[in-house]
Parts: C-alpha cells; sequence; structure tokens
C-alpha cells in the first residue's frame, strides 16, 4: 500500500502517457472538507472524462425513497418489538426530532444513514459528491459513474437484516458516542489521514467489510484500469483508498503509478 498520506493521487498506466487522477471524498456537506480538496478541482481541465463513485443523473432521475423500503407485510415496529421501538423512537425523537414511527416503512440502514448525515453536515449547499459533479458538468466534461444504480441498490440488498437492526440500536444506544465517532472520522480527512479512515472504516462495518469495501475496490480498481486509456478524474468515498485491499494498492498491482497531490 501506498505509504503517503493524501486524499488525491495522480494515476500513470504504460499502455497511457497522459495521467488520470483520483481523489477521496466524504459523502456529507461540509464547508471545511469542501474547501480542502477544491485546489484538486483545478485538475478537472486537464481530463476529458469524469467519474464518481455512481452517476448521480441517473440517481436523480432513477432512485427514491421507496428503495430504501422494507417489504410491505414488515415494518421497524416488527422487526424491532414493540418495547424496543419506542425506546429508540424516543431517543430519536429528542436527539434529531425525528418520527420513527414515520419512517417505519423503511430500512434501519437508510434512518442511520440518514442521522449520520444530520451529525456532521454543515457549511455547504450540496454533499461534496454532488458539488463536484456539477464543477465537471460545468468543465463539461463526459460525466459516468463507476458504479451504477442497479450495483449499488443491489449491494444494499445485501445488508443481513439482523446486522441492520443491530446497527440501529447501537446507534440509539448513545448518540453522544456515535457524534464523536462521526466528527473524529471528519477531522481524519481534513488531516487527509485515509489510513487511519480506512482502519476506522474498516472496523465499524464489521461483517460487512467484504460486501461494503473489500469487494466494492476491488471493482472500482478494475473499472479504472478497464478505462486506463481515458484520461479521467475519479472519486470514491476515501474509506475505499487505503488498505491492502484498498484500491491504490489494486492499481499498483495492475501496473499504475501512484503519485499523491499535495492539497
Amino acid at each position: 500500500m501506498p505509504d503517503k498520506r493524501s486524499l488525491c493521487w495522480a494515476l500513470k498506466h504504460p499502455d497511457h502517457p497522459v495521467k488520470s487522477y483520483i481523489l477521496g471524498t466524504i459523502h456529507i456537506s461540509h464547508g471545511d472538507a469542501y474547501k480542502l480538496v477544491k485546489p484538486a478541482l483545478n485538475l478537472l481541465k486537464d481530463c476529458s472524462h469524469y467519474y464518481g463513485e455512481m452517476d448521480l443523473d441517473v440517481s436523480a432521475a432513477y432512485l427514491d425513497q421507496r428503495n430504501f423500503m422494507l417489504p410491505q407485510e414488515t415494518n421497524l415496529m416488527m422487526l424491532l418489538g414493540e418495547r424496543s421501538f419506542k425506546r429508540i423512537a424516543n431517543t430519536l425523537s429528542k436527539f434529531f426530532n425525528f418520527s420513527l414511527e414515520d419512517f417505519k416503512q423503511f430500512t434501519p440502514f437508510f434512518i442511520v444513514s440518514q442521522l449520520q448525515g444530520q451529525m456532521i453536515s454543515a457549511g455547504a449547499e450540496l454533499p461534496m459528491d454532488h458539488k463536484i459533479w456539477e464543477e465537471a458538468r460545468k468543465a463539461d466534461m463526459v460525466l459516468g459513474g463507476i458504479e451504477s444504480l442497479n450495483d449499488q441498490m443491489s449491494i444494499m440488498a445485501k445488508i443481513p437484516m439482523r446486522y441492520q437492526i443491530k446497527m440501529l440500536k447501537g446507534f440509539s444506544r448513545n448518540i453522544t458516542n456515535q457524534r464523536k465517532k462521526l466528527h473524529k472520522l471528519l477531522q481524519l480527512y481534513l488531516n487527509q489521514d485515509i489510513i487511519s479512515i480506512y482502519k476506522q472504516t474498516n472496523k465499524q462495518l464489521g461483517e460487512i467489510r467484504p460486501l461494503m469495501l473489500y469487494n466494492r475496490n476491488e471493482y472500482m480498481a478494475a473499472y479504472i484500469y478497464e478505462n486506463r486509456k481515458t484520461n479521467a478524474f475519479y472519486t470514491v468515498g476515501a474509506a475505499h483508498l487505503a488498505g491492502q485491499k484498498g484500491v491504490l494498492t489494486h492499481l499498483k498491482r495492475r501496473g499504475f503509478t501512484l503519485k499523491p497531490i499535495s492539497l
């Protein structure tokens, strides 16, 4: 694994003389985080193609909350039990002014993801990925996604319900501790510490590491390799970059020369 800490890397393969770039993002709206990576966006003008983690135009057109709903024959009250449901509902109402009753038909993973985003999003109009997408559009680049919408929905569908329930219970049990973990992750991002970001994310994912991280890392690297002759700017979540099973290591094994870009 490359040992230098940076969110942005130049990629060069012997099959193609022109550099491409990869940038690790954080999937929230936060002004300091966006300010940090904004200098890297100057590199967009050197590229013809932009590939985000997914095609945001497609997701905007076809993705809606119904994709994250439980089957009609069940709901969170049934999955959690009435006592547990009420306890969690009271906690979320207190800390987030969030009505679990209104969202009892949604998956626990969706609910936790939404609330985690609220915890640390601040100071930017759109999430980072969306802002970069729009910058690439303004630069008249060819836009696309590394993973398809179907790919991502298939991954979400494979997260075991018992894991999701455990995730929701753990989240609601200690909101203060959850907030601390997220702010620590944000600080690691601002420090460009992709190794620690990987380690923290890897630990938190537990049994779904292969599904959410390892398998996707290999797929992302394979996609970049297949497009090695395209002058492209790629963005993926920062947790995908580092580690022995990270995207950067996979790219190096596929013959890419990697060079960190100072931000």
